[in-house]
């Protein structure tokens, strides 16, 4: 897939040092400046930011115990997720994650590349322990206004309901 979307072999590569920074950096100045509960943190990001929301919850699932992946692009990284699902300890944590049915708008082959990434991804969760939750939107593209739409999806799972996390 990363060679038909012309994507680089060597594209991306940082995301761990991102993440780390989120973790030794930001995290710390966050909670030392906010009343958070330190313990109980979440991430959640859209498209790529939604890859990067996935990788920090499955690589650092106890620091980000809850995430929100909406629209993520998988494809991108199928091999790097799926090595990372792998051996994920995933038990405490809470994930959500969606895709519309248009998230490549006019380009179908594109919404037909991002549902098969999110059904992969769904298939490996399956055989994991944890608290996941998937949905899928029919007539719904990839753009923020999308998104605004499901935040409260995710916002309810993620914080409201009383999960074992």
């Amino acid at each position: 897939i990363r060679k038909k979307l012309h994507i680089e072999e060597k594209t991306g590569g940082q995301g761990d040092d991102y993440v780390k920074w989120i973790i030794n950096e930001l995290k710390p100045f966050i909670d030392d400046n906010y009343p958070t509960i330190k313990h109980d943190c979440a991430m959640v990001g859209s498209s790529m930011g939604g890859v990067i929301t996935a990788y920090a919850c499955f690589a650092y699932p106890k620091v980000f115990k809850k995430g929100a992946a909406l629209s993520t692009a998988f494809f991108i990284y199928p091999h790097e997720f799926k090595r990372l699902l792998k051996k994920a300890d995933l038990s405490s944590s809470s994930f959500y994650f969606d895709c519309g049915d248009e998230e490549g708008h006019e380009d179908s082959q594109m919404s037909q590349i991002y549902i098969e990434s999110q059904d992969a991804i769904r298939s490996q969760l399956k055989n994991k322990e944890g608290n996941f939750e998937y949905h899928f939107f029919t007539h719904t593209t990839h753009n923020e206004e999308a998104w605004r739409k499901r935040v409260p999806l995710f916002m309810h799972f993620l914080f409201e309901e009383d999960h074992h996390v």
